[in-house]
């Protein structure tokens, strides 16, 4: 009886949260919570960035399909890059999201975006915001010198120093890149947090709510993800989605610690991993699957790297995605190797948590 009414009530906070982010206000993190999020562990810096470059921008054109894969809200959503994890998470209405990224520009990138979503309140205002004039030649709505003050209102000291060096920096490349963002999202005709009001206010209250944390991580590191693992566990919050962009392109499968970060995610059975691979020099592959099928292939011994899955994957329809849903223990060339690894780490959250919707 106490069990179903407390089921019951998880499912509704989570439609109070997620039914109508237009018209209500996201409630904050309770502080022990946000206390236990601000306290995730960056990384240490890397002795050097891929091919040196600052990916303030996505280059994976065609995120849209993924939009109709992420159909499940509540949980966490842990996920690298730039601006397409405000996509994502207004496409899948996690309760808080982790963004992470190796390259420490990146969550300043994060910081600057947090300043405009708590002070602007609709999509054409941000994209302003990006384009605004950093020399003021022409009239502005949203001008240079505004955006550093709000950026000085919010940090200080040396992230500060950063958080300005990196809007000097990314603008240039943001704010045409968002104009371009959103004109393709309203010829595709689907709804984005630059072109659709509703999924713009999701992120907006997701953001003053304190529920939204970007930190340096490095998936083969042992504190961020170990760190998101343990929030994870401790919200009593499955990891809802995962996404990599096109990390297992630049990982071997045999860096031990890469393999015990990503199998110690608990997640439940509607978990999902989104992810891209290289297709030429220019275009993508797109795929989705759950996350216990990609914890399994990491926990086998016999994977040590992406090549050895990518031929297991299948069309997901005629959705233009790739799945994966078969496990190495079913896969022929795999079953006794895969028998041999012992069982991994629980995929479920500790037992002491309530039962989440």
């Amino acid at each position: 009886m106490y069990r179903m009414i407390g089921i019951m009530l998880s499912v509704a906070l989570l439609l109070a949260l997620v039914a109508s982010p237009a018209s209500a206000e996201i409630a904050p993190l309770s502080p022990e919570l946000r206390s236990a999020l601000e306290a995730i562990r960056s990384d240490p810096r890397p002795k050097e960035i891929i091919k040196g470059t600052h990916y303030v921008t996505s280059n994976e054109p065609k995120q849209h399909l993924f939009r109709d894969q992420l159909n499940v809200p509540g949980g966490l959503y842990v996920g690298v890059g730039a601006e397409q994890n405000y996509l994502f998470i207004a496409w899948s209405r996690p309760e808080i999201a982790v963004l992470i990224d190796f390259d420490d520009v990146i969550p300043r990138l994060h910081r600057i975006y947090a300043s405009m979503f708590k002070r602007l309140d609709t999509p054409e205002a941000l994209i302003a915001c990006w384009n605004s004039d950093a020399k003021g030649k022409k009239a502005s709505t949203c001008p240079h010198e505004q955006v550093l003050g709000w950026l000085t209102e919010d940090y200080e000291g040396e992230i500060l120093k950063g958080v300005k060096n990196v809007w000097r920096y990314s603008k240039k490349r943001v704010g045409p890149h968002l104009k371009k963002l959103r004109a393709h999202f309203v010829n595709l005709g689907v709804p984005s947090f630059l072109s659709d009001q509703n999924d713009y206010t999701y992120v907006a209250e997701m953001v003053r709510a304190s529920r939204v944390h970007a930190v340096r991580g490095d998936f083969t590191k042992r504190r961020t993800m170990h760190d998101i693992a343990e929030f994870a566990k401790k919200a009593c919050m499955p990891v809802r989605t995962l996404y990599l962009s096109n990390v297992d392109d630049y990982l071997t499968y045999y860096n031990g610690q890469h393999r015990k970060n990503m199998v110690g995610l608990p997640g439940d059975e509607r978990s999902l991993v989104v992810q891209t691979e290289p297709s030429g020099s220019t275009s993508y592959h797109y795929i989705v699957q759950p996350l216990s099928v990609y914890r399994a292939w990491l926990q086998c011994r016999c994977v040590y790297g992406v090549s050895v899955v990518r031929p297991h994957r299948v069309p997901l329809g005629d959705t233009g995605l790739q799945t994966l849903t078969a496990l190495p223990i079913e896969v022929e060339a795999y079953t006794k190797k895969a028998k041999k690894n012992g069982p991994a780490p629980s995929f479920s959250l500790p037992t002491t948590c309530a039962a989440t919707p």
